[in-house]
């Protein structure tokens, strides 16, 4: 059996994950997150990262720090720890 070879373009990969649309995509499930968690202890946005562009929830008050310790709200707005 032929082995083929694949050349990956890592350039355009990187572009994709750069588009308007990726960048909207990720924005909705931040706004998503953002509902469920409310928005007084917590913020997020979308970032351009080196290869791709990333959104991200934070704890902004040192009391969704504690709720996140005990009860970890962000992981299951995200669906895990179900």
């Amino acid at each position: 059996m032929a082995r083929t070879k694949i050349k990956w373009n890592v350039k355009a990969f990187e572009a994709i994950r750069r588009l308007p649309g990726v960048e909207n995509e990720l924005q909705s499930e931040v706004d998503r997150v953002l509902a469920s968690v409310g928005k007084d202890d917590y913020d997020g946005g979308v970032s351009d990262g080196r290869s791709r562009s990333r959104g991200y929830v934070v704890t902004k008050t040192a009391k969704a720090i504690r709720a996140e310790h005990k009860s970890h709200k962000l992981l299951r707005a995200l669906g895990g720890g179900k």
